[in-house]
């Protein structure tokens, strides 16, 4: 049995600390078979989400673990869980 996703209990969407879910995590679990960026990228546009109300964007960390400067750090995206449940179905 697949271990369940994490939830971020405090994520702030539309300036209000709610619960929240990574879509990297959402993406693994769901093992689809498209890239993550194309896939989230499409969905977005698909289901019309909203940025600030559905979702939020946090960009990743511009110095890689190995110290070096990382030129195309990765955007996480935090996703409400009602959007959560709409992309699983």
């Amino acid at each position: 049995m697949k271990e369940l996703i994490t939830i971020h209990p405090n994520t702030p969407v539309n300036n209000k600390p709610i619960p929240t879910v990574s879509a990297r995590d959402l993406h693994r679990f769901m093992e689809v078979g498209r890239i993550f960026a194309a896939w989230i990228k499409g969905r977005i546009e698909e289901f019309e989400y909203e940025e600030g109300r559905d979702f939020v964007v946090v960009s990743g960390f511009p110095i890689s673990e190995s110290g070096e400067a990382n030129p195309n750090p990765p955007k996480e995206y935090y996703l409400t869980l009602d959007m959560a449940k709409e992309l699983a179905m």
